[in-house]
């Protein structure tokens, strides 16, 4: 996020990992779209890069962008509660 900027590196992490990684998951489950066997490659490709790496990279940076909408100093109770839903959901 020091290169991109928190913005936009939860944007890029989303268009190019994660929403892609959940379409290619969908797909699979739709019988003969992808061929006419059923493709464990494009499912394993999804489940176990796009989908996890996205997620890494979103999650990562969403605490923190969220909790600096926040005055540090005259709304500490409000980060407080931030973290405590954001961990919690």
């Amino acid at each position: 996020d020091s290169f991109l900027g928190e913005y936009y590196t939860i944007i890029t992490g989303a268009i190019l990992f994660y929403i892609p990684g959940l379409v290619l998951i969908a797909m699979t489950t739709v019988p003969y779209l992808l061929g006419d066997t059923f493709n464990k490659t494009a499912l394993s490709i999804g489940l176990l890069f796009l989908w996890p790496l996205g997620t890494g990279i979103v999650k990562s940076v969403v605490n923190v962008f969220g909790a600096k909408q926040f005055h540090p100093f005259l709304q500490s109770a409000l980060i407080e509660t931030y973290y405590v839903n954001f961990y919690m959901c």
